[in-house]
């Protein structure tokens, strides 16, 4: 008997489980959570730029600063569409202070309004002040095309 992993699309929910001998058995759905990360310290002003495979649901925003931040540091989210020159569009803006965890803490977390960033869309987040990680969590998520609306006059 052989045992393979398998994965069953089924509309707006992956299915997971096994495989045993071409039958699939004991799939149940899911959900699977993605991380953007960046790979180093960041400078303040500096960016950091994710090229995104699927369509993404934001959930939440974790960054840990190198300091304590003061009441102008900010953070932005930034995105381009259509992955030509530097079209960037600001998409989230917040203040690092107001979302810090706590008057002594480095890290600042956020579960932003409903975000969904398409497929092959590029992001882009920047602080205005130094920081160490910048985490952005989401998961993928089933997206319709755009249903666009008439003007009637």
């Amino acid at each position: 008997m052989a045992f393979e992993l398998s994965t069953i699309p089924a509309g707006q929910v992956i299915l997971r489980g096994f495989e045993e001998n071409g039958l699939h058995k004991h799939a149940q759905g899911i959900e699977t959570f993605h991380q953007l990360a960046n790979p180093n310290n960041l400078l303040a002003n500096q960016e950091i730029t994710w090229e995104i495979p699927v369509n993404f649901q934001l959930r939440s925003i974790w960054i840990k600063l190198i300091e304590i931040p003061s009441e102008l540091a900010k953070s932005t989210i930034l995105i381009n569409l259509l992955g030509l020159n530097n079209n960037f569009v600001e998409v989230i803006a917040f203040n690092l202070k107001a979302k810090q965890l706590d008057n002594q803490s480095l890290w600042v977390g956020w579960e932003p309004p409903l975000t969904i960033f398409p497929k092959e869309s590029i992001l882009k987040a920047k602080t205005t002040v130094a920081v160490e990680s910048i985490f952005l969590m989401g998961k993928e998520c089933y997206f319709n095309s755009v249903i666009r609306g008439s003007i009637i006059q």
